[in-house]
């Protein structure tokens, strides 16, 4: 008969900015008579009794104590709860006070997932004493070197007020109750939170610029990055947060790269923790792997010590299109860079070609702000979807542009982050590009390889945060970042752009006006062309893996 767990409830964490509160779980089996056990941390503005579920007790039961604790100004913690500010002295205060417990040996370890992950950056950065290795999974601390808002696009997430709405209480709010879908065409952007129905005081915070997702208060420099001395594991999948890798990008360049470890799987957000065999309609089984399991021999080997786990490799990654996992010395792995013009083959019919096209043409679209380009997400309880979804729903649109290569007659591997350097121009004072890459199967499914944020630019920060608004149409040229991939485009398959200028429901669609987009009227439609040819070329760079054998790994 198996005995019940021993928890100890409500532990008090004096910080002398108020008390943090924290619940705490051993290992199955022990009771007070077992020596000190290694420890470890999670810190979350989600509740610290979603740590008490099975999948995360699992880690406990490899012979560690688990220290739940809510951030300040959540659940029983003391204080005001300030969205995306970092809480350092708050990780260092929990991290102290775990290992100075007599059920503690004085180890202490940290793992959570998405804001999770981001508290343990913050908490490394103060560099506590007991703190041996990090687990931050599908979330990156690395601010945007651009110094634009906005993750340094100039594009404001309208999705942020969806999550300020969840943690606008002191535990979570039911925001499936709240009608998203009559709500999210409400202008001006600057009374949203009112419109619906959830009165947070982020929401202005982030209008005005006082927050901002990878911004000044929330980002970690390359500097503080490269001194963070513990092991890390980064986890993440491949439809996941992908500013994760720049983190990761930045790790690598530090003086401590040696002990950091890279997991990449066949997986969205929730996937981090529990994968599913089908995504978005692709059968990704083949990826399937215990994310946990994997987590359990990091934490074996650097906070217990335990030096008969098999080490990690350091970087172990799903490889899309190829299905099947590698063990890299790196990610990304060495690559050059390919350069795919757009042009046309006839008008509306795009080409992705080696070669400029000789003519110069252009390719246009009509934007309307209250019409614009939607994915599948629900919004009556704005859920992510499954993000790998055959993109011809979006490819249907008067709005989206696409441009395809001709069918590949070998495999073609692309290991890095994907760039377009564009020439656009716009009817409009200013407006939004986005542009990301497609897998095309040989029976026509346009199948993302990668991504769920797909990421743009607003023109007129196109050169960074000083805004410079277009003037009569003129030409103007703009880089965007893409996906990162480790994926293999096959025989017979075709590589295709698609280009657009909105994104929704995560980013709010500009007007044209030029004015703070939180004041913005839905203004009228305006049209946007992308140019192509020598004159103003527009193309796409994709880091081609250099030729090699990798031998795929179970």
């Amino acid at each position: 008969m198996s005995r019940a767990r021993r928890m100890l409830w409500g532990q008090r964490i004096s910080t002398g900015d108020g008390d943090l509160v924290a619940d705490i779980a051993f290992p199955s089996g022990h009771d007070e008579t077992t020596g000190p056990l290694p420890t470890l941390v999670a810190r979350t503005p989600y509740s610290r009794q979603s740590f008490l579920s099975d999948n995360w007790l699992r880690l406990a039961d490899r012979g560690y104590v688990l220290v739940a604790c809510d951030v300040r100004g959540r659940g029983d913690s003391d204080g005001r709860f300030a969205a995306w500010e970092r809480d350092t002295e708050g990780g260092v205060a929990v991290i102290d006070w775990a290992a100075a417990q007599p059920w503690s040996d004085g180890r202490v370890g940290t793992i959570g997932g998405s804001y999770d992950g981001l508290t343990q950056w913050w908490a490394a950065a103060g560099a506590p004493a007991p703190l041996r290795c990090i687990v931050p999974m599908a979330v990156g601390a690395r601010g945007r070197p651009g110094g634009r808002p906005f993750m340094d696009t100039g594009i404001p997430w309208q999705y942020w007020m969806w999550w300020f709405a969840l943690v606008s209480g002191r535990t979570l709010q039911d925001v499936g109750a709240t009608a998203w879908g009559r709500h999210w065409g409400h202008r001006p952007l600057r009374t949203f939170h009112e419109a619906a129905g959830f009165p947070t005081a982020s929401w202005p915070d982030y209008v005005e610029g006082r927050i901002d997702c990878l911004g000044p208060g929330w980002a970690l420099s390359d500097r503080e990055l490269a001194a963070v001395e513990v092991p890390a594991l980064v986890v993440l999948g491949w439809w996941d947060d992908l500013t994760t890798l720049e983190t990761w990008q930045a790790l690598q360049a530090g003086p401590h790269a040696a002990n950091k470890h890279l997991l990449v799987g066949a997986w969205d957000h929730i996937g981090n923790i529990v994968p599913r065999v089908r995504l978005g309609g692709e059968d990704v089984s083949a990826g399937t792997l215990d994310p946990l399991g994997v987590v359990g021999d990091f934490l074996d080997r650097y906070l217990k010590g335990d030096t008969t786990v098999r080490q990690l490799p350091r970087a172990k990654v799903w490889h899309s299109g190829a299905n099947h996992w590698e063990d890299l010395a790196g990610y990304p792995a060495a690559a050059d860079d390919q350069v795919l013009h757009f042009g046309l083959t006839e008008p509306g019919t795009g080409l992705l070609q080696p070669d400029p096209p000789s003519s110069s043409t252009s390719d246009e679209w009509s934007h309307d702000a209250t019409d614009p380009v939607a994915t599948l997400t629900p919004l009556d309880n704005f859920a992510w979807s499954d993000p790998p979804h055959d993109q011809r729903y979006l490819e249907a649109r008067p709005d989206v542009r696409i441009y395809t290569s001709e069918p590949l007659s070998e495999p073609v591997t692309v290991s890095g982050r994907v760039r377009f350097d564009l020439a656009v121009s716009a009817d409009a004072a200013d407006a939004d590009v986005f542009a990301w890459v497609t897998d095309v199967h040989p029976d026509g499914r346009s199948m993302l390889p990668a991504g769920f944020e797909l990421e743009g630019r607003r023109l007129s920060v196109r050169n960074g945060p000083q805004p410079e608004l277009l003037d009569g149409g003129e030409v103007v040229r703009v880089e965007v970042d893409a996906q990162w991939l480790h994926h293999t485009f096959a025989v017979g398959h075709r590589i295709r752009v698609l280009v657009t200028s909105s994104f929704t429901p995560t980013t709010a669609p500009a007007n044209g006006t030029g004015e703070h987009w939180a004041d913005q009227e839905p203004g009228r439609p305006f049209t946007i062309r992308v140019h192509h040819g020598r004159a103003h070329p527009s193309v796409v760079h994709l880091p081609l893996r250099r030729p090699q054998d990798p031998k795929p790994v179970s």
